[in-house]
């Protein structure tokens, strides 16, 4: 069946469904998928805490049955949503641009089990019927676009030294016209007073050889281009070259 979105009144504390004085609106998904993604509105990276029930409905739908992947701002950028939530239209524009057709009826949702993005939980069919008895009426249906994706295979953690950047080293002309060396992380470079100097730069990090082999000269020349090497990590190396820092 096509999942839906369905806008409840519920309590402000629990999101559970509620009718009574102090009542506040919110969206829920209610899907076929006894085990949906879920999404928690109040730790979701959104910017409308307690708002944003809605993109995370949606965001849930999107995880769980496209191949779609983005951010719960975008969301709520795409849908318009304030600090007083998401208007039905919003989320319709949000699937249009991810190329999904989302429409309006006036009708309830098929039973099913419920994502509750208030506090991020979901409730079994059995609970559905509370959820319906506090609906506001009608639902958003996502289209039907096939079964839930398979969750993707974790990707192994990289080693740390695969994130260590290689260090090299160069040597350029200073505006004496002397010769210096300098050490660079492709990023940024620093002046070192000889080619073994690696103590006083590790001081100021992040300089380290993450091959842990002994760090490579360029050239035995001085090189034309030493902004192939990054920018100067400090204002001594920049004035060193007659170069601006930062």
């Amino acid at each position: 069946m096509p999942d839906f979105l369905m806008a409840i009144w519920a309590d402000r504390n629990t999101c559970k469904p509620y009718t009574g004085p102090g009542r506040v609106g919110h969206v829920v998904r209610v899907t076929d998928n006894p085990h949906p993604t879920v999404i928690n509105e109040f730790v979701d990276g959104g910017s409308f805490e307690h708002a944003d029930c809605a993109p995370a409905s949606f965001q849930s739908w999107l995880l769980d049955r496209t191949s779609t992947r983005t951010t719960i701002r975008e969301i709520e950028r795409l849908a318009g949503t304030t600090a007083y939530g998401t208007g039905w239209k919003g989320i319709e524009v949000a699937g249009l641009h991810f190329g999904y057709q989302i429409h309006f009826v006036p009708n309830d949702p098929i039973t099913g089990f419920v994502m509750n993005p208030g506090g991020g939980y979901v409730d079994p069919p059995a609970d559905f019927p509370a959820y319906l008895a506090a609906t506001q009426g009608g639902c958003l249906v996502l289209p039907n676009v096939g079964a839930p994706l398979p969750k993707p295979i974790p990707t192994p953690p990289t080693k740390p030294e695969d994130d260590m950047p290689k260090l090299g080293q160069f040597i350029a002309k200073t505006t004496t016209g002397g010769l210096a060396y300098f050490i660079s992380d492709g990023m940024h470079f620093r002046h070192v007073l000889n080619p073994t100097d690696e103590a006083g730069v590790s001081a100021t990090g992040p300089w380290f050889n993450g091959d842990g082999q002994p760090l490579r000269l360029w050239n035995p020349q001085p090189v034309a281009d030493i902004a192939a090497f990054g920018v100067p990590a400090n204002k001594e190396t920049a004035d060193l070259l007659g170069l601006t820092f930062p």
